[in-house]
């Protein structure tokens, strides 16, 4: 009997070292763990069988009386953890942010070609201000879009604004979009979207939590972990 107990562990320890290069370290919880040490409890006479049966008893018990205390923050009405940051109404829909960042915020520099490419990306599109382009190219059709309609984008609201245009109505939205974005953004690497945590991979690689390890992919293919 020992002998065989004593085999099924060596057996145990090497089908979950093969289950691991299939499978995700988030897959290997605790009680995956445990199958490992069952053998020797088995050979120590130990009734692991038992102290689940009691571990489920206390459970239910304290899951029933729970119930009559109302004031009292348990699992059953606790808060969500992954909330939604509030929606919000703006006119232009790059102001619009479902993201609430849950880790520290990290002023990083963009370099200038970045930031460049961000700002037209932006602007190109924003339906909002579709008649804009239309005049850039009426008046320079020989010149890069993309390198000369930001700079020009920006002068003609602050010029028509200057200017008193009594045929122009221009928002704060429209103002901060003219101004373009900003030299110092704000990086973060955990966020909640659509009640979803997120976490960046670098973050992930570091954890070891159970659901380490486990990404899901989003409708372009891009691959979310945490």
């Amino acid at each position: 009997m020992e002998d065989d107990m004593l085999k099924a562990q060596s057996k145990v320890i090497d089908i979950l070292c093969n289950l691991k290069l299939m499978y995700p370290c988030g897959f290997f919880d605790i009680m995956i763990h445990l199958v490992i040490h069952l053998p020797l409890e088995d050979l120590k006479g130990a009734k692991p069988e038992g102290v689940i049966a009691e571990g489920y008893v206390a459970e239910e018990a304290l899951t029933f009386s729970s119930h009559y205390f109302r004031d009292v923050t348990m699992k059953f009405n606790c808060p969500d953890r992954n909330v939604d940051c509030p929606p919000l109404t703006c006119q232009f829909q790059v102001f619009i942010s479902v993201c609430k960042s849950i880790s520290l915020r990290l002023v990083i520099r963009n370099d200038h070609p970045e930031l460049k490419k961000v700002i037209w990306y932006v602007l190109h599109n924003s339906p909002k201000i579709d008649t804009y382009p239309v005049k850039f190219k009426s008046q320079f059709p020989n010149k890069d879009m993309k390198e000369e309609f930001p700079n020009w984008f920006g002068s003609q609201i602050h010029q028509r604004h200057v200017d008193k245009d009594l045929g122009f109505s221009a928002s704060s939205e429209l103002f901060a979009l003219a101004c373009g974005a900003t030299l110092t953004p704000i990086s973060v690497n955990s966020c909640v979207v659509n009640g979803v945590r997120f976490f960046v991979r670098s973050r992930d690689e570091r954890r070891i939590t159970q659901n380490s390890g486990i990404c899901s992919p989003d409708e372009d293919g891009e691959m979310y972990y945490g």
